[in-house]
């Protein structure tokens, strides 16, 4: 069992548990989350509501994922995560989402990567919408990324919507059928989960 997390200044910004379904570090990662989770969010130290970016100091505090089964590919040399999705009652496929990010970065405890705000959500017909540009707006605005590192994010987006077009892996049905072992379900988060992550030169550096 390994710590899945994003980070931010130096700060543990979310962790969740998950399982490694395959790890090559030349071709890709897989890891699996089950449903509903345990996992650690950011809240405002000031207010205690949930924060969507980090515009203000936070606290982590225990939440639950969905209820979804929840396999994510990982790529060294791309700047998104896939997420593919199954309803954790009927085991109904639900589509794809993709979270733009940096690289994942191996830790002591797990993966490491800096979320890059854009989305785009894909429907299981393959259908996709872009997700989250008024958030990179509200990040330009309090400096938390650049407006070049807002081209690249827009660019890597573009990339991924003509993956999507061409039924690239793994926006295709090789996976459709796939399933987590029954074992995997006890997921929770490691010892050290909450180490602190090692300095990054930039919010954007690639892993």
């Amino acid at each position: 069992m390994i710590a899945l997390r994003e980070t931010f200044g130096g700060q543990v910004w979310e962790a969740r548990a998950a399982v490694v379904v395959e790890d090559s570090s030349e071709e890709r990662t897989l890891l699996y989350v089950p449903p509903k989770t345990i996992k650690m969010v950011a809240r405002s130290t000031a207010g205690g509501e949930l924060l969507r970016i980090p515009t203000e100091p936070w606290d982590l505090g225990e939440a639950r994922s969905s209820n979804r089964h929840v396999l994510s590919f990982a790529w060294p040399d791309r700047a998104h995560g896939v997420l593919m999705s199954w309803d954790g009652d009927s085991g109904r496929f639900l589509g794809w989402y993709v979270n733009l990010q940096t690289p994942l970065r191996r830790t002591a405890v797990g993966f490491d990567a800096v979320d890059h705000v854009l989305d785009v959500v894909v429907s299981p017909e393959g259908v996709w919408r872009h997700k989250d540009d008024h958030e990179l707006a509200d990040a330009l605005a309090a400096g938390l990324f650049t407006e070049e590192d807002a081209d690249a994010f827009r660019a890597e987006r573009e990339r991924i919507t003509r993956a999507i077009d061409d039924y690239d892996e793994p926006f295709d049905t090789s996976w459709l059928n796939w399933k987590p072992a029954p074992a995997w379900e006890a997921a929770a988060l490691c010892d050290g989960w909450d180490t602190p992550p090692e300095p990054q030169n930039s919010p954007v550096e690639a892993g």
